[in-house]
């Protein structure tokens, strides 16, 4: 049977993370991932031999947002470009991740202090008038 310290030497002495630039490139693949839908700090934070609540907190020191902030603004960001598109207000949320169009509503309306549906009419009047010019 082997040696549990042994094994937490061998796990603490895969990387010695000493500043916040070392860390950089990883930060920067994992708030990739967050906006993209993916929560993989876990697997990060293993992978490269620290905790995953000290991957968060390099994250959120870094970034200055939660990795669930960051998704968030990811999500809205999805959902403006397809409101921006002509989409729905159903397909939008879709498209952001949401389950339902009266949750996507109530986030999004929190988000930009204005329903889809307005934030749909500002945006098709806005391209409108750059059409014209």
């Amino acid at each position: 049977m082997p040696c549990i310290l042994g094994l937490m030497i061998q796990r603490v002495d895969r990387v010695r993370w000493n500043t916040r630039a070392d860390l950089a490139p990883l930060l920067l693949e994992v708030r990739a991932r967050v906006e993209g839908g993916e929560d993989a700090f876990a697997r990060i934070a293993d992978s490269v031999g620290m905790s995953e609540f000290a991957l968060r907190r390099a994250f959120r020191e870094v970034f200055g947002a939660t990795p669930a902030q960051i998704e968030f603004g990811a999500r809205m960001r999805r959902a403006e470009s397809a409101l921006s598109q002509g989409m729905s207000t159903q397909e939008a949320a879709l498209e952001a991740g949401f389950q339902s169009p009266s949750s996507f509503c109530r986030a999004f309306r929190r988000h930009r202090g204005t329903s889809p549906a307005a934030y749909k009419r500002a945006s098709s009047a806005h391209h409108r008038e750059r059409a014209l010019r």
